[in-house]
């Protein structure tokens, strides 16, 4: 839309003036016109598109049925998701209890007390 706005007005203000002031034959100040619009159009959606994919970045998303799908499915992709929460936790238990239990014979062992 912008790339429109700007070169129309380029094309029918700048080039007609040239046309008109005999500095342009019209069929060049069209071509300059039709020219300016595809660069236009190039130009401010490759930005568009550049500022997008550094603003706007993709999350995932949720994969969930659609009208008139299996409602199975989801269940089951749902029920995927809590097992493998369930086993991030049991694994970060097992770490913390890991890190708690006390030290084997033969190892050092330090009371703080000095």
């Amino acid at each position: 839309m912008v790339s429109c706005l700007i070169g129309g007005f380029l094309g029918s203000t700048f080039f007609a003036a040239l046309r008109y002031q005999h500095i342009l034959p019209g069929i060049v100040a069209a071509l300059l016109t039709v020219v300016l619009y595809v660069v236009l159009i190039y130009a401010i959606g490759r930005l568009g598109w550049v500022l997008g994919k550094r603003f706007f970045r993709e999350y995932p998303q949720d994969r969930g049925p659609t009208w008139g799908e299996n409602d199975e499915a989801a269940q089951r992709i749902e029920d995927e998701r809590l097992i493998v929460r369930r086993a991030r936790q049991n694994e970060g238990e097992a770490a913390t209890q890991a890190a708690d239990a006390p030290a084997e014979d033969g190892e050092d062992q330090r009371d703080g007390d000095g």
